[in-house]
């Protein structure tokens, strides 16, 4: 058993192993406290969880002489750092992008070979796009047919759709372990309306290993930008509603 927190733990839940398949992210929500903290200090952040604890795993799967990484993180790493979701995201979740990007940031330095999966939204009611068209099919949920969508190089693929359930990613997480296209890529994944794949192995032929760089992205001001924008804003209508009272 391994605990990211505890670096101490990896090295021997990863020795024997020819492969890793990460999937760990905290759930933790922004508290006013991280304005005077340093992430350092809070055992489930993102900083430590998604950047050091990724950091420290890929370090010992090098060690270890394990063949294959694959992490798991979202799509709005890949989102321009003043997109209203990873604006949002970094807010309410404690700059959860921020880190995520850092921790993949950190997958590549390593040299180890790596599979990224950015997956969009995870599907509350189904794991697979098959149960939710067998659901469409019978009248259990509207809409129309829906396949699998794929991007490599960071991309995001262009639907109408953000969301994939949880059973389409951990199959594609598979998938890459053993497919010769997902060297070094870094994947979006998406559901798709309209006819088309089920599976994974027909979209992996086209795949592409990474050429893009990963650059830190400005999210500290973007979230800033954002919060002082609400600030005004209160302000503003605070404003007017006292005017209002006044001169009423």
């Amino acid at each position: 058993k391994g605990d990211l927190c505890d670096p101490t733990t990896l090295g021997p839940a990863v020795e024997g192993c020819s492969s890793c398949i990460s999937c760990s992210g905290p759930s933790r929500v922004s508290e006013i406290s991280d304005m005077w903290t340093h992430p350092s200090k809070i055992i489930d952040h993102p900083y430590n969880v998604n950047y050091i604890g990724i950091k420290d795993l890929v370090k010992e799967c090098k060690k270890y002489g394990l063949k294959k990484f694959v992490r798991v993180t979202g799509l709005s790493v890949g989102m321009d750092a003043f997109s209203p979701i990873a604006v949002l995201l970094n807010t309410a979740a404690s700059f959860a992008v921020k880190w995520q990007l850092y921790g993949e940031m950190e997958i590549r330095k390593s040299g180890l070979d790596y599979t990224v999966v950015r997956p969009g939204g995870l599907d509350l009611g189904y794991n697979y796009v098959h149960e939710m068209n067998r659901a469409i099919s019978e009248g259990e949920e509207t809409g129309e047919e829906l396949s699998l969508a794929l991007a490599d190089d960071g991309g995001i693929p262009v639907v109408d759709i953000v969301r994939i359930g949880r059973g389409d990613v951990a199959s594609l997480c598979v998938a890459a372990l053993s497919s010769p296209h997902t060297s070094k890529a870094t994947l979006g994944c998406v559901w798709v309306k309209g006819s088309g794949p089920s599976g994974w192995s027909t979209l992996l032929e086209a795949v592409k290993p990474d050429k893009t760089e990963l650059e830190p992205k400005a999210h500290l001001q973007a979230v800033r930008v954002f919060l002082t924008t609400v600030a005004a804003v209160i302000t503003l209508l605070l404003s007017a509603r006292i005017s209002a009272v006044v001169f009423s």
